[in-house]
């Protein structure tokens, strides 16, 4: 108001204007960290917002606030502590390993997928360029992990901490330093239906520090180049040029038919295997050898497992995090390298089937007599499995 007040010269205009200036960042500032807390998307512009993200983030912390959690007995508990413990439990024994069986026969379906002229690029040390490329492909504003930090900032201020970041990558990318001390994880629970109950109502989500998603966003970035040979066409899902929504289709006509099969003597059976918790009991053992069998090379896989084995997790209740636990197989949903991984695993269930089929263990469902069955189901949300079976014999042939 006083520089308004002064006689308008030269210097005064530029102090207004300097002081406009800083104004107008301080209100964008504060509207962005409002804008995080808000986690609100859809809105991208307008005027200043802070008002409308401040009422968004309170009532998003209202909603998914856990008031009480039931246990595995039924009883509902309130306290704060009994809350604690009881999803610790939960996801303690999740991503508990089990006794896993020899696998190593199973595995001959995906073995040497990898081309050989592609392991020489695979195995190469990696670079400050991927590094870099790593870092400027992240999402600026996406929820920060332990560190506090979102990518916003590395990219931001990359001209001052680009140097040590990237020295630290390639220490654990190329020397096999251990990532331990980057590798810690606040687990983010996202409610799967609306009034959740049980642990097994919410989703966990993991948020990473941004080092670790730049380490294994570099990973990714290679491996990614490779999918296309290792993954036959019947995984569709999370690859380029390939369509989840061919699924539905297939699965559309699928049904369609088995619902109108009046065959008396021979039927259709459809079943569905429930994909829930599937990344949370991938075991660390079976994706080990998984990926030498398909050819990666080992020095690549020793880095890739190095991210995997030595995370921990921290369970945020209420935006708090509690007891931290090391997990014993699993995959991280928010990792850039868990969905590859992921369909690398899966790979291998799709293999069996095709060798079913080769076999003669099982048929397709002929959905027009010119058509031919459809392939081995590849995977999705939820994966489905048919089998033409003889209703004489009411088993499967596998």
């Amino acid at each position: 108001m006083q520089l308004n007040n002064k006689t308008p010269n030269t210097k005064i205009k530029g102090m207004i204007k300097e002081t406009e200036h800083n104004l107008n960042e301080a209100l964008l500032q504060e509207e962005i960290w409002w804008s995080q807390r808000a986690e609100t998307r859809w809105l991208k512009y307008g005027d200043n917002n802070t008002k409308f993200f401040h009422f968004k983030a309170n009532q998003r912390r209202k909603k998914n606030f856990i008031h009480s959690i039931t246990d595995t007995n039924g009883k509902e508990w309130q306290e704060e502590n009994h809350i604690h413990d009881i999803f610790t439990d939960y996801f303690h024994n999740i991503f508990s390993t089990s006794n896993l069986v020899d696998v190593q026969n199973s595995l001959e379906v995906v073995s040497n997928r990898v081309p050989q002229i592609m392991k020489e690029d695979l195995s190469a040390d990696f670079t400050a360029e991927e590094v870099k490329v790593a870092m400027r492909s992240m999402k600026g504003t996406s929820s920060p992990g332990p560190d506090g930090l979102p990518a916003l900032f590395y990219q931001t201020y990359w001209h001052i901490i680009g140097s040590d970041v990237t020295q630290l990558a390639l220490q654990i990318l190329n020397k096999g330093s251990d990532p331990t001390h980057v590798n810690n994880t606040y687990t983010s629970l996202i409610p799967k239906i609306n009034k959740p109950i049980l642990p097994s109502d919410f989703k966990p989500i993991s948020l990473c520090n941004v080092i670790l998603k730049i380490i294994t966003k570099v990973i990714a970035n290679r491996v990614k180049k490779v999918l296309p040979f290792v993954i036959t066409d019947y995984q569709i899902a999370f690859l380029s040029n390939r369509l989840t929504t061919d699924n539905i289709l297939v699965a559309f006509e699928a049904f369609n038919k088995i619902y109108k099969t009046t065959n008396t003597r021979k039927g259709l059976v459809g079943i569905k295997l429930d994909m829930a918790k599937a990344y949370d009991r991938i075991e660390w053992s079976f994706l080990h050898k998984t990926l030498l069998t398909m050819g990666f090379p080992p020095n690549l896989v020793d880095t890739i497992m190095r991210c995997v084995t030595t995370v921990s997790f921290s369970i945020l209740i209420n935006g708090q995090p509690i007891n931290s636990f090391n997990p014993q197989r699993g995959l991280r949903q928010g990792d850039p390298l868990s969905l590859y991984l992921f369909i690398i695993c899966v790979e291998v269930l799709s293999g069996l089937l095709t060798k079913g089929l080769a076999d003669g263990k099982f048929q397709g469902v002929l959905i027009a007599p010119s058509a031919a069955p459809p392939p081995p189901p590849p995977y999705s949300l939820l994966m489905i499995v048919y089998y033409f079976v003889d209703l004489i014999q009411r088993k499967l042939g596998f």
